[in-house]
């Protein structure tokens, strides 16, 4: 079953920072300019992250997706949004308990992530209790948040470390059972983001961001070929084992960046693609569906020539207004509040109802 993320905006709002913000390395402007158009704007905020959020469920209605939108924290949810989804298009609901953790009712990208026969749920859930069910295998690991990974088939791109939280940042784990699995993975060099400074600009705090899919996608074409899209104003980093540089990071920039993605991308047979520039933030947090199709933001007219080159132009949604202020004010994209939960798996308990 497709599921859709809870919207639940008001609650997001009354949270919003506005002193600073979070963004990929590349995309820092992108995101600045946003928060200056809004000017912090409580009711403007309000008003575009319903009208973002409706544009996903009225391109994911158009693709002919069947889906659900996630109910499970009454209090917060949008009753404007769930009006028009449910009463005027007949979108059903899925109820989740109403304690689940609301980073993964809105964003339910991070609540597993599956291959044939296994699913992997985000270890931030704690123990299920439970190792199989109905012939599929289940397994805790930090790679079931699934933003840390892209996928297709039995492939899979990870940063070479993962950050936790309360942990110091780790290098990447139990990957080997991955391999035993069958499942062939490859690590990329590991994305930076900055803690924007929303007053002194020139006070941007770097810092390891292991959700890939700010940063890019990976797309299966109509030849069967596998393609990744990367963000070409990328910055990654290495941790340095003494606190030397500035966060205690080495900065490797876009150039010797890309060139190291083109390395892992060579090795693995897959194709890179590298837009100019992004126009929109968050442009490759994009959704491949099983079908090929794909739902991206509008807005971006080179990103979207690229994908529609891949998969064929008549296999390419757009949303009806572009995503840029869930980027921004919510850090999520299009990928990340969208997910596939085994129907198998919809009755395992106390996780979904």
């Amino acid at each position: 079953m497709c599921v859709l993320g809870e919207p639940a905006f008001e609650s997001l709002i009354s949270m919003i920072d506005k002193t600073e913000i979070l963004a990929p390395s590349g995309q820092i402007k992108l995101c600045r300019d946003i928060c200056l158009e809004s000017n912090n704007d409580s009711e403007l905020l309000l008003d575009t992250l319903r009208k973002e959020y409706l544009a996903i469920v009225f391109a994911l209605n158009e693709m002919g997706i069947d889906f659900r939108i996630i109910v499970s924290h009454l209090d917060d949810i949008d009753k404007s949004i769930m009006n028009v989804s449910n009463e005027i298009l007949n979108i059903r609901n899925v109820g989740f308990p109403e304690n689940f953790p609301a980073f993964l009712s809105s964003y339910p990208r991070d609540l597993m992530v599956q291959f044939p026969n296994i699913v992997f749920f985000n270890s931030r859930l704690g123990k299920l209790g439970i190792r199989e069910r109905n012939g599929c295998r289940i397994r805790m690991s930090p790679y079931g948040e699934g933003g840390r990974s892209l996928i297709y088939g039995k492939i899979m791109l990870v940063c070479d470390r993962i950050s936790q939280e309360n942990k110091e940042n780790s290098s990447s784990p139990r990957l080997n059972g991955f391999k035993q699995l069958g499942i062939e993975y490859g690590l990329l060099p590991s994305f930076l983001s900055a803690k924007i400074n929303l007053i002194n600009e020139n006070d941007n705090l770097l810092f390891l961001n292991d959700h890939v899919d700010r940063f890019a996608c990976l797309l299966a074409g109509k030849d069967g070929n596998l393609n990744l899209i990367v963000d070409s104003n990328i910055i990654t980093g290495k941790v340095l084992e003494k606190k030397k540089g500035k966060n205690g990071l080495e900065v490797i920039y876009p150039e010797e960046s890309l060139q190291n993605i083109a390395k892992i991308c060579n090795e693995m047979g897959i194709k890179l693609h590298c837009p100019k520039k992004l126009s929109i933030p968050y442009v490759l947090n994009l959704m491949q569906f099983p079908n090929g199709k794909v739902l991206m933001t509008s807005g971006d007219e080179e990103v979207y020539r690229i994908v529609a080159k891949i998969v064929g132009e008549e296999n390419v949604v757009t949303t009806e207004v572009p995503i840029r202020y869930l980027p921004v004010y919510a850090n999520a994209g299009i990928r990340c509040m969208i997910n596939y939960i085994p129907e198998k798996l919809l009755k395992l308990n106390p996780m979904i109802s």
